[in-house]
């Protein structure tokens, strides 16, 4: 059954794979102030993030509704990670937005021929940052999300 409703009444779960500790700050700030019921993990590179997954699948726990991801890490970077997410039979139905420094539309094409859900440049401004998180939550808080998809087989 899909989750309905907005995201101040159920339980989201999210990841973010981000390497910047300011913009992960951020990030919980905006979370904080929103009192948002969002439930969310962080890992610092791709190879974290599939390490995290595997876990989750392993154990049986439910994976994020939503990933956002930076392109731009050590180890392996996002679209290396897309390509591994988007290769896997269970992970490649998380939906990953893209938050990144990046505006080299090769890199925008690239994470697009990924079927990712979205691709936003995190700028400089705290405010702005802000008011591109406050556009995702809105729209995924008001998403239905087909939780029997992201449950692990």
């Amino acid at each position: 059954m899909a989750h309905q409703g907005n995201i101040h009444k159920r339980k989201f779960r999210l990841l973010l794979i981000e390497d910047d500790q300011i913009d992960i700050m951020n990030f919980e700030r905006f979370l904080r102030k929103k009192e948002l019921h969002v439930v969310f993990d962080v890992v610092a590179d791709g190879l974290e993030a599939l390490e995290y997954l595997q876990q989750k699948e392993q154990c049986g726990e439910p994976f994020p509704h939503l990933i956002l991801l930076d392109l731009n890490m050590p180890r392996m970077t996002g679209h290396e990670f897309l390509k591994h997410l988007k290769e896997h039979p269970i992970f490649r139905n998380i939906p990953v937005i893209i938050l990144t420094t990046s505006s080299d539309d090769r890199d925008v094409e690239k994470a697009f021929a990924y079927q990712v859900a979205g691709f936003f440049v995190k700028p400089l401004d705290p405010f702005l940052f802000q008011q591109i998180l406050e556009t995702l939550f809105t729209y995924w808080g008001m998403s239905c999300l087909p939780e029997k998809m992201l449950q692990p087989q």
